[in-house]
């Protein structure tokens, strides 16, 4: 059993190069990481971990109010921050914080027209408004004329 154990404590130490080495390839191919089984280990039988449960954790009111405020006083100390460095202040305003534009967000945005095209828009649909009204003016006139 020890010599199982100094074995996979070799493989582990073995697996922090290789991972390295596969970060600078840029790969994606997945790591072993071997461990001891639960019929090698019975003791873990008895130990529930946090990855084996699959529904949320449920959280008491006071622990909630500890966590907003402590996600208050993150948010004072970043803004804080923030205030001083006018790079960041700007980045914030203009493009929500992120450095680079989502191409899939700018697919749905809704462009304004500019004034300039919202004038000739509106010259146009004058202009059509008044083409129309005067053929069917006219339209009445030789209506009228034929009787």
């Amino acid at each position: 059993m020890r010599a199982k154990v100094n074995e996979i404590a070799r493989i582990k130490e073995k697996n922090v190069r290789i991972s390295k080495i596969i970060s600078q390839l840029k790969l994606k191919d997945p790591l072993v990481q071997p461990s001891l089984g639960i019929l090698e280990e019975p003791e873990k039988l008895l130990v529930v971990e946090d990855s084996e449960v699959q529904i949320e954790r449920y959280i008491s009111p006071k622990e909630q109010k500890v966590i907003e405020e402590a996600g208050m006083l993150d948010e004072e100390k970043r803004l804080a921050a923030m205030g001083d460095n006018p790079r960041e202040r700007a980045l914030e305003m203009m493009m929500g914080g992120r450095l680079e534009a989502n191409v899939e967000e700018d697919l749905f945005k809704v462009h304004t027209y500019s004034s300039k095209l919202r004038h000739l828009w509106d010259q146009s649909k004058y202009r059509d408004g008044f083409i129309s009204s005067r053929e069917s003016r006219l339209e009445g006139v030789r209506c009228n004329h034929l009787f």
